[in-house]
């Protein structure tokens, strides 16, 4: 078994990463998040990020931290695994926060 150490290459839908940086404007200056849904390309060596799940109603929000709504994000992994035919699946927890420099 090969350990995955480094992603050579991510490849992220437009539209996802518009949410993303979307759902960070609407919680700035608190940390927010959610789940990197995609598919992994040969190797392990290329990761397809097709869909990201938002935080989830019950999530809380704080400088520097962030709480998601568990129940919501297994829903919403679970929905999008089986609406897709079972190819996309969780790839990890995302933290965003927007920082001012």
């Amino acid at each position: 078994m090969r350990l995955r150490r480094h992603i050579g290459l991510a490849w992220v839908a437009g539209a996802v990463l518009e949410e993303m940086v979307a759902e960070a404007e609407r919680k700035s200056p608190l940390e927010t998040g959610g789940i990197l849904i995609g598919y992994w390309g040969e190797e392990f060596e290329e990761v397809v990020v097709t869909d990201a799940t938002g935080p989830g109603s019950a999530a809380v929000h704080m400088r520097g931290k962030f709480i998601p709504d568990a129940q919501h994000q297994r829903e919403e992994v679970a929905r999008i695994y089986r609406e897709s035919g079972r190819t996309r699946t969780y790839l990890r927890a995302a933290r965003l926060e927007l920082r001012k420099y």
